[in-house]
């Protein structure tokens, strides 16, 4: 049980819209953490099914459980950034609400960012399912700060429902940008590379539901934001040539899967 003026070690912040039954699942992976000294805030972004009552009968159940209802969809940027805005501890740990945490997540990553004071977000490996609830693959990201940077705007750095940030990290960089739908952390990793530390550990941290299709918007929002950035940090040969590289795969990619299915701006 948290009291009030109590000191907490991590703040667990999760946006969720429309949840479903996967919101189960993810409520049950978090509150089953070993680390227990945790706050959970949760943003309910204007969902209109079960979603409220499935928040309210867990809340009620644990007290580490804080709500925040929306009463119109405000996007996830803007969700993330309440909740952190509202989080009482300096450690950041993010959690999707169709995801599955295994149950020592938790534990290795607050005594990773303890031990390391210095390391402003951590990662970790994520082990994928497709449609059909089998899993696929496991993904593992580059480890060390050093890496991790070399390939920065060639690669989402951080699988966004295994990281754990500071809040000074997130204050520093003034947050998630509201105007990024789609990838609104890889703009932050960006944004904040030059000044900040960051690792990844090897270790499967999430069970994570793969999309079904790569769609052309995703990629359009992507450009327009590494485009943003490069000119902000002056960045320029970088972002070019991963976009080169990364407009090649994807073309072989779509003739490989025979369509343009794949990339329909459905």
């Amino acid at each position: 049980m948290i009291v009030e003026g109590q000191s907490i070690r991590a703040s667990v912040v999760m946006s969720v819209l429309n949840g479903g039954q996967a919101l189960v699942r993810a409520l049950d992976s978090v509150r089953g953490q070993s680390f227990e000294d945790y706050e959970f805030i949760i943003v309910n972004d204007g969902s209109t099914d079960a979603t409220a009552a499935i928040l309210a009968e867990h809340a009620q159940r644990d007290s580490r459980i804080r709500l925040i209802h929306h009463e119109r969809n405000v996007g996830l940027a803007a969700s993330l950034n309440e909740g952190i805005a509202a989080a009482r501890a300096d450690l950041i740990l993010r959690a999707d609400a169709d995801d599955f945490n295994f149950p020592e997540r938790f534990a290795k990553q607050v005594a990773f960012m303890e031990a390391n004071p210095t390391v402003d977000v951590l990662g970790g490996a994520m082990e994928r399912l497709n449609t059909a609830g089998v899993v696929f693959s496991i993904t593992r990201q580059p480890e060390t700060d050093r890496e991790i940077k070399a390939k920065m705007y060639r690669r989402v750095p951080f699988f966004h429902p295994t990281v754990a940030m500071r809040k000074t990290f997130w204050q520093k960089n003034c947050g998630y940008d509201p105007r990024w739908k789609r990838c609104e952390d890889f703009d932050l990793w960006i944004r904040g590379y030059k000044s900040a530390r960051y690792h990844n550990l090897p270790d499967v941290l999430v069970r994570y539901q793969a999309p079904r299709e790569l769609k052309t918007q995703n990629l359009q929002e992507v450009f327009r934001m590494i485009f943003a950035n490069a000119r902000r940090h002056g960045d320029w040969l970088k972002p070019l040539l991963a976009i080169a590289k990364f407009s090649i795969a994807t073309f072989y990619f779509r003739l490989r899967k025979g369509g343009s299915k794949y990339f329909s701006n459905d």
